[in-house]
């Protein structure tokens, strides 16, 4: 009882009570609205970088696939983004480089694979890149 009649008698103390909190509310409130903007692009990050991993080792398995006379940069960019359903957000680049061009006391046997996977997000430009040996078969 004497709680309520103190109320009723600080109208004014209650007021600025009311609009100090309302205002470390609305504080907090721009602040955990932030960090979920934070997280969702950090989500959208996340799944971007795994579908450029997708699409190297999508590429790479397909160069497993074909004879060692077909394995050239040429043949692989042609037609690169109807062949992978790439989408329109990535760019790949194949290199192609023969061991014996870097070392040539080496017989032509192995081909080095460079795919590089490229996407832009928040106008800030990632890639991925993948290396691997393609062994001529005998």
């Amino acid at each position: 009882m004497k709680f309520l009649k103190k109320c009723k008698e600080n109208k004014a103390a209650m007021g600025v009570d009311i609009a100090v909190s309302l205002i470390v509310l609305s504080l907090f409130a721009g602040l955990i609205a932030s960090m979920f903007v934070e997280i969702f692009y950090q989500n959208i990050s996340i799944r971007m970088n795994a579908m450029a991993v997708n699409y190297a080792i999508i590429i790479l398995e397909d160069t497993d696939r074909l004879p060692y006379a077909e394995v050239t940069t040429e043949n692989l960019m042609g037609n690169i983004r109807e062949r992978y359903l790439m989408s329109d957000n990535y760019t790949a680049n194949i290199e192609v480089t023969n061991y014996s061009d870097i070392d040539s006391t080496k017989a032509d046997i192995i081909k080095i694979v460079k795919v590089t996977i490229s996407y832009e997000l928040q106008d800030e430009n990632y890639s991925f890149t993948v290396e691997k040996l393609k062994i001529k078969e005998m």
